[in-house]
């Protein structure tokens, strides 16, 4: 169910789906904004906009992915750390 609405979050996102899903996986036990930048650059040898990263991991959050915790950002439901 969760994977199902995760993918209905994509719809419309194809172009970002690949940094959604690293984001999460990075964030799977909690993160910080720099953990998830220094592994989406990683990721794709490039740098990515602080802006836009900024962006992806306000949408996760308002769409109830991941929750803020003092600085941190960790998987809003204990069933979405497992799918990830």
């Amino acid at each position: 169910m969760i994977e199902e609405e995760f993918n209905n979050f994509l719809r419309g996102r194809e172009e970002a789906r690949e940094r959604y899903k690293t984001i999460m996986a990075v964030c799977k036990k909690g993160c910080r904004w720099s953990d998830v930048k220094r592994a989406i650059e990683a990721k794709e040898g490039a740098r990515i906009d602080d802006k836009r990263l900024t962006e992806l991991i306000s949408n996760l959050v308002k769409a109830s992915f991941l929750v803020a915790d003092n600085g941190a950002y960790k998987p809003a439901d204990v069933l979405i750390e497992k799918v990830f």
